[in-house]
């Protein structure tokens, strides 16, 4: 009897990414060319970067 199971895989979540921000920045624009366009501040301990 065949196991459906085997033939799916399950659903990915999103991937948690850790690192000092300089880090994950250099990451970013090296792996897809990404830069920074704005920032903000959201309430007394967010912060914001696109």
């Amino acid at each position: 009897m065949l196991d459906w199971r085997a033939l799916s895989s399950a659903p990915q979540g999103p991937q948690l990414v850790c690192g000092g921000h300089s880090d994950v920045v250099a990451g970013l624009a090296r792996a897809f060319q990404e830069k920074q366009i704005g920032y903000g501040v959201v309430g007394q301990a967010t912060n914001v970067e696109v």
